[in-house]
C-alpha cells in the first residue's frame, strides 16, 4: 500500500448523506463515487496537512433505521465492499450522540478491524455506540455537528497514522476513547514522585488525571414489585417522546432536556391536530398525525372498560428522551415519580421512540 495515495470507503448515515432527515432513515445501503458529507473535509485535511492523497473514494450511504433493521446484512455487505474496492482505510461518522448511528458506526469499524482493513469512526462518549469498545479507533467528539469543524482535524491525524502504520499517541491525551489497551513507557519520575505531584495538584485545585482511569459506574436501579392485582390498579401513561399541547406550552426541548409537563387528556381523548412532537431524533408527522401512537389513551381506555386495568389517569407526563443527561433523567424521573403518587398511581406506562 502507497502510504501518499491511500483507497478511502467512507460510511455515513441518510442525513450526512444529503438523503434526508428522520423521513428517509429506511434508507437501504446505497454506493457513492466519490466523497459526501465530512469525507470531502477529511480527504481535504488529510492532503493538506499530511500529504496522503485518495487515489479513490467511495462513500457508502445507509439510513439509520434500515442499519438497525438490517445489521447482519449491512455489515456483510461493507465488508464486502471493502474487499472488493482494496479498501486502505474505513472511516464511519462522525456521529457525535446520535445513538443509531453511533452503534452503526461502531459495529461497522469494528467489522471493518477484523477484516484487516484499518478503521476509525468518532462520536461522543456518551453515545451508546461507545460503550461497545470496539477494538478499531473511536474519536471522542461532542454532542452535536456543531463540533465538526474540531473533530475532523482529530480524525484525519489518527487516519494518517493509521494508513502509515506510525504509533498511535495514549489515549489519556484525549485523542480517542481507550480501547482497554496498556502500554508500557518511560517517564523519567517513580511512582511516589507522581503520586505527590498528582496530590499536589488536586490540593491546589488543578486537573491530576489518574494513570489508571476509573470505571464509570451507573446507579443500579433496584424494579419495583410487580403490580398484584391490575383490575383494581391505578395506571398512568407517561411518555419521552415529545408529546406535547400544540405550542409546547412548557418548552420541552426537542433535545436534552432537563423540564417535563403534565397534561390533562379530554374527554374526548387525544385528538390529532391539538398536538406537536417535540423531538429532534424521530420522524415527527407519526406522532403529530396520529398521537395515540405516543400515548396510547386508546388502549390503555379499553383495557379500562375491559375490566383488565382499574383505572387510567386521565393525565399523562412526558418529556423529551433525546441525548438527556443520565443525571437529568435521573431527576426528572424521581419528580414524576412524586406527581405520579400524589394522584394515587401503582403502575406507568412509559413508551419510548
Amino acid at each position: 500500500m502507497s502510504t501518499d495515495r491511500i483507497r478511502l470507503l467512507y460510511y455515513v448515515n441518510q442525513f450526512f448523506g444529503g438523503i434526508g432527515g428522520e423521513d428517509r432513515a429506511d434508507h437501504p445501503l446505497e454506493i457513492v463515487e466519490g466523497a459526501k458529507g465530512p469525507a470531502i473535509g477529511l480527504v481535504r485535511a488529510l492532503e493538506a496537512q499530511y500529504g496522503i492523497g485518495c487515489a479513490a473514494v467511495t462513500t457508502l450511504v445507509c439510513g439509520d433505521n434500515y442499519f438497525t433493521s438490517h445489521e447482519a446484512e449491512v455489515v456483510e455487505r461493507v465488508v464486502a465492499i471493502l474487499h472488493e474496492r482494496g479498501a486502505d482505510l474505513f472511516v464511519a461518522g462522525p456521529a457525535f450522540l446520535a445513538g443509531r448511528y453511533g452503534v452503526a458506526c461502531a459495529t461497522l469499524s469494528a467489522a471493518a478491524d477484523a477484516a484487516g482493513v484499518q478503521a476509525l469512526t468518532a462520536m461522543s462518549p456518551e453515545n451508546p455506540g461507545a460503550e461497545r469498545r470496539t477494538s478499531a479507533l473511536i474519536v471522542a467528539t461532542g454532542d452535536t455537528a456543531g463540533a465538526m469543524t474540531a473533530t475532523l482535524p482529530k480524525m484525519a491525524k489518527l487516519a494518517a497514522a493509521l494508513v502509515r502504520r506510525q504509533p498511535l499517541p495514549s489515549a489519556l491525551e484525549g485523542e480517542y476513547l481507550a480501547r482497554g489497551r496498556r502500554r508500557q513507557v518511560e517517564v523519567g519520575q517513580s511512582a511516589a514522585a507522581r503520586a505527590v505531584s498528582m496530590v499536589t495538584r488536586l490540593l491546589a485545585g488543578q486537573d491530576a488525571p489518574t494513570e489508571i482511569p476509573l470505571p464509570r459506574r451507573r446507579a443500579r436501579v433496584v424494579p419495583a414489585a410487580p403490580v398484584t392485582n391490575l383490575a383494581s390498579a391505578t395506571i398512568a401513561l407517561v411518555c419521552e417522546g415529545g408529546l406535547v399541547p400544540r405550542g409546547n406550552p412548557d418548552r420541552i426541548p426537542t433535545a436534552r432536556a432537563a423540564n417535563w409537563g403534565i397534561y390533562s387528556i379530554p374527554a374526548e381523548g387525544l385528538r390529532r391536530g391539538d398536538y406537536e412532537v417535540s423531538h429532534g431524533g424521530i420522524d415527527a408527522r407519526w406522532g403529530t398525525e396520529e398521537p395515540y401512537r405516543l400515548v396510547p389513551w386508546d388502549a390503555a381506555t379499553a383495557a379500562e372498560s375491559a375490566g383488565r386495568i382499574g383505572r387510567v389517569l386521565d393525565k399523562y407526563l412526558v418529556t423529551t428522551g433525546n441525548g438527556g443527561r443520565l443525571q437529568d433523567m435521573a431527576r426528572i424521573g424521581r419528580e414524576m415519580a412524586v406527581a405520579l403518587r400524589s394522584q394515587g398511581v401503582d403502575a406507568v406506562v412509559l413508551t419510548g421512540t
